[in-house]
């Protein structure tokens, strides 16, 4: 399934004069002497995906420069499901989509002919939590964390530093929690957010990032698709927090174009920090999530997320970025696992940062 090409799309609307529009569809695949260019219209990035390609069916009037905007093909994206799925669907059910393990669970182990019942999960030695959860609070075992009080001890340390955030929606909960802190203000979701902190001469920004599905089927400009990368370059102040986390949205990627798309954002990261060696760079890593529908487990299941997880840390090991695990701070969390956990959790992401890495 992760090999699959083309099990993402999106509608291309292109724009060639003032009263009419014609749209085709688009998907990422990688490109590589791709036959019958002639009838596509292929778009790249080359610093920020490598030989990935968004690529458009080419539109009968208009030209590929007229590509103005897209947005996502849900009914595409669920025909090819249907044809991936065929007669599998019990895969995707029950117990092989989830399975609770509870205190007192009775469970077999030994060989074949001889097995021994124990009562409950057997620890193992090599298996350990990054952490436990008390009181609300989550305690490392990675790292000391420096922070009594998030409220009082962010203000005092990131004074005259610009706080960067370019990612999926989680990063938008990193947003609202870090304007609540400083001042208290309410924001409507966006795409992109802008908040400055006069009293304490802070930025903090928000970047939504490119070529992925929203729930609502927004219309994005082709003209607003800037990748991670593309916005780390223009960076030049260096008193800076850029925290990313490319995952929520590319289940539907191949592993190659995914990492297409990691190693555009490295390259990126490498560069600002040869530039400004005492910024911060940080990247979050994914964690478990529930969907909707049968369709969206295919591509975008638990299994799928944790292999990002071990992606992103390889990725950037050796980058100067920070690794920020969070797969065992949202997975034994008392509520269900959601691509939006609840604020306790945000908060502790954002300590994890902050008061292991930064604000010490």
């Amino acid at each position: 399934m992760w090999k699959k090409e083309k099990r993402i799309f999106w509608s291309g609307i292109y724009e060639c004069n003032t009263d009419s529009e014609e749209y085709t569809l688009c998907y990422i695949e990688k490109h590589s002497n791709r036959e019958n260019i002639y009838n596509v219209c292929l778009y790249t990035n080359v610093e920020a995906l490598g030989n990935t390609t968004l690529t458009c069916e080419k539109p009968k009037t208009c030209l590929c420069n007229n590509l103005v905007s897209y947005r996502g093909s849900g009914e595409d994206i669920l025909n090819e499901a249907n044809l991936l799925l065929g007669n599998n669907t019990e895969l995707f059910k029950g117990k092989n989509l989830e399975f609770y393990v509870v205190k007192d669970y009775e469970i077999y182990l030994g060989d074949p002919g001889h097995e021994t019942m124990q009562e409950r999960v057997i620890d193992s030695e090599d298996v350990q939590s990054d952490g436990v959860w008390m009181n609300n609070e989550w305690k490392s075992y990675q790292c000391n964390n420096s922070f009594k009080n998030i409220n009082q001890d962010l203000k005092s340390c990131m004074r005259h530093t610009n706080i960067s955030l370019l990612g999926d929606s989680t990063f938008r909960q990193w947003f609202h929690e870090l304007v609540n802190i400083y001042n208290g203000d309410r924001y409507e979701n966006a795409l992109q957010m802008f908040h400055r902190v006069e009293d304490y001469d802070i930025d903090i920004t928000f970047n939504f990032h490119p070529l992925c599905i929203l729930s609502e089927q927004r219309i994005i400009p082709f003209a607003n698709m800037q990748f991670e990368g593309d916005l780390i370059r223009e960076m030049s102040d260096c008193n800076r927090v850029i925290v990313v986390g490319p995952w929520a949205h590319y289940g539907q990627w191949t592993e190659q174009s995914y990492l297409d798309r990691l190693y555009g954002i490295k390259h990126a990261v490498v560069d600002f920090l040869k530039r400004c060696p005492e910024a911060t760079v940080a990247v979050k890593g994914s964690h478990p999530r529930n969907h909707k529908s049968i369709y969206f487990y295919m591509f975008g299941n638990d299994y799928i997320f944790s292999e990002y997880n071990i992606l992103l840390y390889k990725v950037f090991e050796g980058s100067g970025a920070v690794f920020l695990d969070v797969w065992d701070m949202n997975l034994s969390f008392y509520t269900p696992n959601k691509l939006h956990m609840p604020r306790d959790v945000i908060r502790q992401e954002m300590n994890l940062l902050f008061g292991c890495h930064i604000c010490r």
